[in-house]
């Protein structure tokens, strides 16, 4: 799965921006307050579908404090969230304004296609979408409260090839519950060099399912920074050593590097967003075992420029094809 066209509104630093046509590379001008608030549109449309995410996404957008748990209502996929602040989540919105919206067009791939296909004998009108182009469109929206400590989530709008099918909780399919599960953890944000990153290097290490992909990590650090392995250190902690010695010898740009490379190959996800890393990610999308289908990096020379416009479209030609729907 990847994105081929975004489309965000109500956004403080991106009020009104949409793309089209996005490759699997897709170079992002910046760092800046536009450039990030793409990458937090993005990160709230996957994070809002599931509980653990939309937790992970408040933290990350320091709207919790150190110990609050939020009241977060609807399992799997949640409708209604509050926290305690009543000042942190003003700065996401412009004065005056409350409703956010992200709008994303995906590019099935083959498990999605199946997830939908087995469904078209009950629903004739899936087997006309899925003949029509098979991408998904999803609408998400998001409502503050006045208050600015609570806010309601809603699929507003859920297209199969251009069919569109009832969004509102109950009225639901079965394969539209199953899908949106599986979409909640396609999307990944880079992250800084933390205690976790060594455990996964572990956990992955000793997985017979996961061992292939630890073994790429390994493979494209190497010439950067030596053979990476995870070891028990003191007290039975994870601890990463490079070439049988302490990682963190070689520097903070050497962990760096190894957490980007982690963020690739040690998550199960399809769409990779990085704020700050080199070039040398792009290749992460590239061959039949490339461990992500879509990577957007933020640089200074980027092509695709957020900024506070009203509407910015970017039309890029596809790097390289993707499978059709149903081609395994």
């Amino acid at each position: 799965m990847f994105i081929r066209a975004i489309e965000v509104t109500g956004f403080r630093d991106l009020p009104d921006f949409s793309a089209r046509d996005l490759d699997r590379v897709v170079t992002v001008q910046g760092p800046s307050p536009a450039a990030t608030a793409l990458g937090d549109a993005l990160d709230l449309f996957f994070s809002s579908l599931s509980v653990p995410g939309l937790l992970a996404w408040m933290r990350r957008m320091e709207l919790l404090g150190p110990d609050e748990a939020p009241a977060i209502v609807g399992d799997p996929h949640p409708e209604q969230v509050s926290w305690e602040d009543r000042q942190a989540a003003r700065s996401q919105v412009r004065e005056g304004e409350r409703d956010r919206r992200v709008t994303l067009e995906l590019a099935l791939d083959p498990v999605l296609f199946r997830m939908i296909s087995d469904h078209a004998g009950r629903d004739p009108r899936l087997l006309t979408a899925l003949g029509a182009g098979a991408s998904l469109r999803i609408s998400m929206g998001f409502l503050l409260a006045n208050s600015m400590d609570a806010m309601a989530i809603n699929l507003a709008s859920f297209e199969v090839g251009g069919e569109r099918f009832p969004s509102v909780e109950g009225d639901r399919p079965p394969w539209m519950r199953q899908v949106l599960r599986a979409l909640a953890d396609r999307f990944h944000r880079s992250t800084a060099p933390s205690a976790e990153l060594a455990r996964r290097a572990l956990e992955r290490s000793l997985s017979r399912d996961a061992h292939g992909s630890f073994l790429a990590w390994q493979q494209v650090l190497s010439p950067r920074v030596g053979r990476v392995r995870p070891a028990l250190g003191p007290g039975g902690q994870a601890v990463l050593l490079s070439d049988d010695l302490p990682l963190r010898r070689l520097g903070p740009a050497a962990l760096a590097e190894v957490a980007l490379a982690a963020d690739a190959w040690l998550h199960d996800c399809d769409v990779l967003w990085v704020d700050r890393g080199e070039a040398w990610i792009e290749s992460a999308v590239e061959g039949e075992h490339s461990p992500v289908e879509q990577v957007f990096r933020v640089d200074p020379a980027g092509e695709l420029q957020p900024d506070e416009r009203p509407t910015s479209t970017l039309v890029m030609p596809p790097r390289r094809p993707f499978p059709r729907p149903g081609e395994v």
